[in-house]
């Protein structure tokens, strides 16, 4: 069911008669090989549905149904958990168009996406943008937008790598002429079946055209490091991608204080080579030895006498200064007696 290729599928195709009987062979031939055209994914990846697998809307709503149902209910209670059922999905669905007009994704380039974003739903933008990367990993080969057999144009009328490929040269936004209706928040409900992804050039303004506006290489690293990242936290387990959740989150809090700490004393965040280590006679110089008169290989100290031997001196050097001090003020001359017409007395 879910091979991608028709090599793939040979090999599992084998693999599952080798785990047969007799009997379920034949009827695996003669009930289920010529079906394979409809169910398997090397075939179905390549039907023009918009991304609605099922046949049917009842075959859709079938998970959802038998989820709140089941055979000892009531014809009233059954209709009852059906109604609270179906609003509680209608409500998901305009909770997930909001949010299309409201949120933006983070991963995607908003300069490149800015027509798109909040007339476009989120799951179609999420989709078009690896195709977006790997667009600019092509910038440097010419045009060849459409006509073009990509699985992402043909079943979901989405534009792929190809079709992006002249915004990406050009540098000016993706329009949304290249996206199907059909994942519009306010277009049309239907649209006519030979309906093609094409550039209007009437709506394309010619002051947004930049050719070096997506040539930017750190940000499109960054951009395509967060989109990765954000498929393989998706594809995750829920206890592994909560860890990753975590990982990343404590990562962006250190950078984040670095970055401000740096931004205080007015150095911006700086990446410097570490020190190279430090030569055998360095190393050895730094080390201080216990008695400066004792034998060559006498030990070093450790941390704690080099401690107590630091405080040592700094209290040696203390006394000193007061002994000193002590002794400038001793030596001074005595203060020579007051003027009689200044003494409070003669007042």
């Amino acid at each position: 069911m879910t091979s991608s290729t028709t090599i793939e599928l040979q090999v599992n195709r084998a693999a599952l008669l080798t785990l047969l009987h007799p009997p379920d062979r034949d009827y695996f031939w003669t009930d289920w090989y010529s079906k394979e055209r409809q169910v398997v994914l090397c075939y179905t990846r390549r039907y023009r549905n918009l991304g609605a697998v099922a046949s049917q809307r009842n075959e859709s709503l079938h998970p959802i149904l038998k989820a709140v149902m089941n055979p000892q209910m009531s014809l009233e209670n059954a209709i009852r958990s059906m109604e609270s059922e179906l609003k509680l999905w209608y409500r998901s669905i305009r909770e997930a168009d909001e949010r299309s007009r409201i949120d933006r994704p983070r991963a995607v380039d908003f300069e490149a996406f800015q027509l798109l974003v909040g007339h476009v739903t989120i799951w179609a933008l999420e989709k078009i943008n690896p195709e977006w990367i790997a667009a600019k990993e092509l910038a440097t080969q010419p045009i060849t937008a459409g006509p073009c057999d990509c699985d992402i144009y043909i079943r979901y009328g989405l534009p792929c790598r190809h079709y992006l490929l002249r915004a990406c040269i050009q540098g000016f936004p993706i329009p949304i002429s290249l996206l199907h209706p059909r994942w519009r928040l306010n277009g049309p409900s239907m649209a006519s079946g030979n309906w093609q992804a094409r550039y209007y050039d009437d709506s394309i303004n010619p002051d947004d055209a930049n050719p070096t506006k997506y040539h930017d290489v750190g940000k499109n690293k960054f951009l395509h490091a967060a989109a990765s990242l954000q498929k393989l936290h998706q594809e995750l387990p829920r206890q592994q991608a909560d860890l990753l959740a975590n990982q990343l989150s404590t990562f962006h809090a250190n950078v984040t204080v670095t970055h401000e700490r740096l931004q205080e004393v007015g150095q911006g965040l700086l990446v410097t080579l570490p020190k190279p280590p430090p030569t055998r006679k360095e190393a050895w110089a730094g080390l201080r030895q216990k008695k400066k008169h004792d034998r060559v290989n006498a030990r070093a100290l450790t941390a704690a006498e080099a401690a107590e031997r630091d405080a040592k001196q700094r209290d040696a050097k203390q006394r000193d200064k007061q002994k000193e001090d002590s002794e400038a003020i001793a030596s001074l001359p005595p203060d020579p007696p007051p003027h009689p017409l200044l003494h409070p007395s003669s007042l």
